[in-house]
């Protein structure tokens, strides 16, 4: 009978300090509020957040509830967020991610500290780099050497054909069908 007690005197407390900061997750959640993001569902995932914080709050730690309890809201809505940006095939550097303290937005570019075409284009680069990289992976391991030394690919020096025909044990003539055989492949995978 005395354990029943001691759960219901905790469910009130728990239910005390959810009740006490719904205000403080509406809060953090309108920090993260986007087109892609409604506020409505930020705070939904912020409030399991505070249910987390006040099930597993301890005041010995030294710490408020709300400072606690910030932390908790604030990681199960990046986890959301991070969790559904995966699945999303596109991101813009425009896109809003939350509104700082002037309650002005911000952009994933201005987190970056970029609103410039280099920063889009460097990304670009990077996309169409892991592509090729990719693509290479899926010759045979002849043709991907001999592609990683015509071109200077993970680490490689840049070779001539007479170079790589040495170091595979080929012949020049056969080291040039290989290479135009593997850039066909590449382009069909690339296109």
């Amino acid at each position: 009978m005395f354990k029943s007690r001691q759960t219901t005197a905790g469910t009130l407390h728990e239910n005390h300090l959810i009740e006490s900061n719904l205000g403080l997750v509406y809060h953090i959640a309108s920090r993260y509020r986007s087109a892609s993001f409604p506020l409505e569902d930020l705070v939904s995932v912020g409030s399991i957040g505070l249910v987390k914080a006040a099930r597993t709050y301890s005041a010995d730690r030294g710490a408020r509830f709300s400072t606690y309890a910030s932390r908790c809201v604030a990681n199960e809505i990046l986890m959301y967020l991070r969790q559904n940006l995966k699945h999303s095939k596109t991101l813009s550097l425009d896109a809003p991610v939350g509104n700082d303290r002037q309650n002005s937005t911000s952009t994933i570019a201005d987190l970056l500290g970029a609103h410039d075409e280099d920063l889009e284009h460097g990304i670009e680069q990077e996309e169409e780099r892991t592509a090729l990289h990719h693509a290479v992976s899926r010759l045979s391991p002849r043709s991907r050497a001999l592609i990683s030394m015509r071109y200077g690919l993970y680490g490689h020096k840049k070779l001539c054909q007479a170079e790589i025909a040495e170091n595979l044990g080929i012949s020049q003539s056969y080291v040039s069908r290989l290479e135009k055989q593997s850039l066909r492949f590449l382009r069909r995978i690339l296109v």
